[in-house]
Order: structure tokens, then C-alpha cells, then sequence
């Protein structure tokens, strides 16, 4: 069935937009056909990510995108608006009887499994009029689903998301519900890995896997191939660094200091244990306050921990923001604290870092990567009452000396526009295509 479907549902396939510059083909750039299931302009996530790959790749080579047909719109738009050269864009979705189980979030991954497939046959067909030089599947690249494109010619795979499951002993802050989710996922990562024939095959087919943390290429270090290659999977363009810092500049003086946290109040991201190092803090301090940006489906439990705690008054739920706003609140912030305990490295960790806030995270995790000594507090996590106890010890720590918390805010602040733009990120990028065969000029 999985080798009929591309050929059955040929006709669902979208042609590639009339917008494609036809002068692209007859100049000297090289080829490639970047597969981003999940990517659009002005959005943060995934959406944001794939685009912020292909317009920093696209200063340096030829981007033929192949997306979601509902990303097409947005995309066209943005890339006539601000003129932007050297990519065109495909899209492609399976048909709707196909795609019945996926509501929003749900069921995401087995529909990726099946559209990377007809998006890897998309790629051969355009193959015939655009002379690709490598072909390259980007985002929603995990270890447990096949690399498809790789069967169809020279592949790069990544960066890769292999995070495993949140330690167990970790659990009884999840709840049961999102316990029994970790195992669920533990027991899909283990099919994949293991069972899933096309999986070893397509991996083992690619040129270059490239993976988003140390971390994560560690669980494979018996299997990797020749060279590790880590590359950060976020970034921000420029424009969005020097909005950061513009922000951070208008910031006035306030009687108490705000600890940030921004994302999706869902289990992974550690927030129970935020709250209760913050609540364990506030019985040292009385000026500190913590502001909580974002939504979820875990708001009305943790709200009901701030209450058991009785820190209610201290905290603070502004529900989900525009990105703007959102940045403007966090740069009123003076620490951002973000013990996520399965994550790789989170657009947001950026995003903090650019508003000049030093940064409290955990270890073994995606923003333990980006950090060190000098722009943040890394916790090394133990049972939930000694990571409770190390995240207040290290807000006390921060609250207690301001100078050292501006000199961690203005370090992390120059790192970001040093280290973690799209345009190093793509420059990185570039040396990989390198390596692979495909020599870029990056001047």
C-alpha cells in the first residue's frame, strides 16, 4: 500500500507556482529541493523554523520548497511582499479520506509518515525540469519515521529530533493522563527505531544526519555515521535580534523582578516544577514575581498549584499573545526560567536570550546546548525535590546579585546575535552540503 500511494493519488499533487523565477534554472546557483512539511512565515514553532531555514538558505543556493498546501498562501505573499529571491514553492497533502484521523496537533506524525512519502515523489517528478544537486528533508525529522527522499537521490537528513521520553521519576508532576502519553510515545520511538524496516534503510540511504543536540546525537553514538554534525535547529533573523534588543533598551525600573516563562502549558514543559522552585525562592524573597506567557491544556491545573502554594498574587497568566506583544512582555522580564524536560533547543530560548535575560535551565536538554556559565544557571535535574531545590537556589542566586544577572542578560544577548541567526545557521547548513558534494559558494 505504501508503495502504490504516490502513484494512486498522483492527481492531488499541486504544480509548481507560476512565481517560480524561470531565470532560477539557467544561473550558476546550486539546486535544492528542501522538503518542510511545517513551514510559514510570522509564526513561531515549526512553521516559523522551516521558514526561517529556507530564507536563509536561499541567500546562498536555489530553494525549491516542498510544503503543506495550506502553508502555500501565506507563503506567495510573504515572498512577494518583501521581494524575496531564489525560492519557489510546491505544495502537497494527501486526500482528505487519508488525512481523517489528524485534527489540529492529533495524529500529526502518522500523517507526516505518509505525506513525506508523496512529497518525496513530488521531488522525483520535479526532478525532470529542475536539476537538483541534493535533496534535503528538514523539519519534522525524527528518529523513529523514514527518511523517504533518500531513496530518490542524494540526501542530507536534519537536524534531527531523537529526544527520548521525560525519566519516570519525573511522572508524578505529569499526572497520569500525560504518564500513560510518555509511554505511549516510548513504545512508538521503539517501533520505529527498531521494528520499522524503513527506517534503518532510508537512514542508512542518506548522504549526511545532522542532529539538534549533543544530547541527541549521544543516543545514537553506536550507530552514527563517520562525523557527528550538531546544528541547532531554531534560530532569528536579524531583524528579530535587533527588535529584541530594542525592547530590552525601553525597559523601566520596577519595584519587583519578573521571572518569565513562555510556551505551551503542556506536561513536557516542566512548568510544576517552575512554580514550585519560584514558590520555594518567594519565602527568601519578597520582590520577585513570575509571568506566565503562553496557554494550554495544563493552565487550570497549574493555576490550582499556585493557589495549594499560595502564590496566587505572585503569579501572573497573561493566556497566549501575539509574538509582538509577547516580546515585549518578556523583555519587561528579568530572568527567564524554562526547566522543559524534553525539548530540543526552543525558539523561545533564543528569543530569550536576544531580550537579554539570563536563562535557568535544566541538563541533558536542547537549551543546556546554547547555554553556559556565562549566560545562564544549567541545573543538573535529580528527584523533583532536589530540582525544585537547585531552580530556587539558582533564582536566589540571580535576584540576589543584579550584577551578575545583567552581565549573564547582556552576554546571552550578543551570543544570540553572534551565534544564532538563520544566517549562521544556514552557513553551517552550507558546509554540510559541502561535505556531502554539493561545494556552495557562502560569500
Amino acid at each position: 500500500m505504501l508503495v502504490c500511494l504516490p502513484v494512486i493519488y498522483d492527481k492531488y499533487l499541486f504544480k509548481t507556482l507560476p512565481m517560480m523565477d524561470r531565470l532560477i534554472l539557467k544561473n550558476k546557483r546550486k539546486h535544492v529541493c528542501l522538503i518542510a512539511y511545517s513551514c510559514a512565515p510570522g509564526l513561531g514553532s515549526e512553521e516559523g523554523v522551516g521558514w526561517g531555514w529556507a530564507t536563509g538558505l536561499a541567500k546562498y543556493v536555489n530553494i525549491c520548497l516542498i510544503t503543506r498546501k495550506n502553508n502555500v498562501k501565506l507563503i506567495e505573499k510573504e515572498i512577494l511582499s518583501e521581494k524575496i529571491s531564489h525560492i519557489s514553492v510546491v505544495g502537497v497533502d494527501l486526500p482528505a479520506w487519508l488525512r481523517f484521523w489528524k485534527r489540529g496537533a492529533r495524529g500529526v506524525m502518522l500523517y507526516h509518515y505518509f505525506w513525506h512519502l508523496l512529497a518525496s515523489r513530488t521531488a522525483a517528478k520535479l526532478r525532470k525540469t529542475i536539476p537538483f544537486d541534493l535533496f534535503h528533508h528538514l523539519n519534522f525529522a525524527v528518529s523513529w519515521q523514514p527518511c523517504w527522499i533518500a531513496l530518490k537521490g542524494k540526501s542530507v537528513y536534519g537536524p534531527l529530533d531523537g529526544v527520548g521520553i521525560i525519566s519516570p521519576k519525573f511522572w508524578p508532576i505529569l499526572g497520569l493522563k500525560n504518564s500513560l502519553k510518555e509511554v505511549i510515545r516510548a513504545s512508538i520511538i521503539w517501533f520505529g527505531e527498531k521494528i520499522d524496516p524503513f527506517v534503518q534503510v532510508t537512514h542508512n540511504r542518506c548522504n549526511t544526519i545532522i542532529y539538534r543536540t549533543k544530547f541527541i546525537a549521544n543516543r545514537f553514538s553506536a550507530t552514527k555515521k563517520n562525523n557527528t554534525i550538531i546544528i541547532p535547529d531554531v534560530g532569528l533573523d536579524d531583524q528579530s535580534i535587533k527588535s529584541l534588543i530594542q525592547l530590552s533598551e525601553e525597559k523601566k525600573p520596577k519595584k519587583k523582578i519578573q521571572l518569565i516563562f513562555m510556551g505551551r502549558f503542556v506536561g513536557r514543559k516542566g512548568m510544576p516544577l517552575a512554580i514550585m522552585g519560584f514558590a520555594k525562592a518567594k519565602k527568601y524573597l519578597e520582590s520577585i514575581e513570575l509571568v506566565c506567557i503562553g496557554d494550554g491544556p495544563e493552565k487550570q491545573k497549574l493555576q490550582k498549584l499556585c493557589s495549594h502554594l499560595g502564590i496566587s498574587s505572585s503569579v501572573k497568566f497573561t493566556g497566549r499573545l501575539e509574538r509582538r506583544k509577547a516580546w515585549a512582555a518578556m523583555t519587561k522580564g528579568d530572568i527567564f526560567l524554562y526547566p522543559s524536560l524534553r525539548d530540543a533547543v526552543a525558539t523561545v530560548i533564543i528569543e530569550a536570550m536576544g531580550a537579554g535575560l539570563p536563562i535557568i535551565c535544566l541538563d541533558k536538554t536542547g537549551p543546556a546546548q546554547v547555554l553556559n556559565h556565562q549566560t545562564g544557571v544549567v541545573i543538573q535535574p535529580g528527584n523533583i525535590q532536589k530540582t525544585v531545590d537547585s531552580l530556587a537556589s539558582a533564582i536566589i542566586l540571580l535576584v540576589s546579585d543584579p550584577s551578575l544577572r545583567q552581565q549573564m542578560g547582556k552576554t546571552a544577548q550578543k551570543t544570540a546575535a553572534k551565534e544564532h541567526t538563520w544566517d549562521v545557521r544556514a552557513k553551517a547548513m552550507l558546509k554540510v552540503y559541502s561535505d556531502a558534494g554539493v561545494d556552495v559558494d557562502d560569500n
